[in-house]
């Protein structure tokens, strides 16, 4: 029977965090996206035709305006949006208010090379006093995993 079952199940995993403080951060005051700080992983997949399931949970503080929260990778030589959510409800300039945002999603992905994962935020196209979105403030973790997981 050995042999019969390579490649079954997790595979491996990869993972940041839990991260907090201020060289973790993103003030997004900027309508176009950009890193948080320390918010990437990169997984080596094993195996080609294997399957990367891949888990960001990230804290949001909005501060004067919306914001968005995505997750891009990089698995062909530049990097691509795989899951983007956008916190939206108040008002630009009508309070402050936060919360969790939980991205995830399965990659089929058909290479061996290394497959780089990132977070990124941007604030709404908004306008009011400072534009501030926040991105792990006040005490907030942020966690992210890939799994490797083959033959599923």
């Amino acid at each position: 029977a050995s042999g019969h079952f390579n490649n079954f199940g997790i595979m491996q995993v990869a993972s940041f965090g839990p991260i907090s403080g201020t060289g973790n951060q993103l003030e997004a005051t900027q309508n176009d996206y950009q890193d948080v700080p320390n918010m990437t992983l990169t997984i080596t997949p094993k195996v080609a035709t294997s399957k990367i399931l891949y888990i960001a949970s990230v804290g949001f503080w909005m501060a004067e305006v919306t914001g968005r929260i995505k997750v891009v990778e990089n698995s062909s030589g530049s990097f691509v949006d795989l899951h983007e959510m956008r916190m939206q409800g108040n008002e630009a300039g009508q309070g402050s208010t936060g919360g969790n945002v939980m991205l995830m999603g399965l990659l089929d992905h058909n290479t061996t090379n290394a497959i780089t994962f990132k977070v990124q935020g941007a604030k709404e196209d908004y306008t009011s006093s400072n534009n501030r979105f926040r991105i792990n403030w006040y005490g907030q973790e942020a966690l992210g995993l890939a799994f490797e997981i083959g033959n599923i």
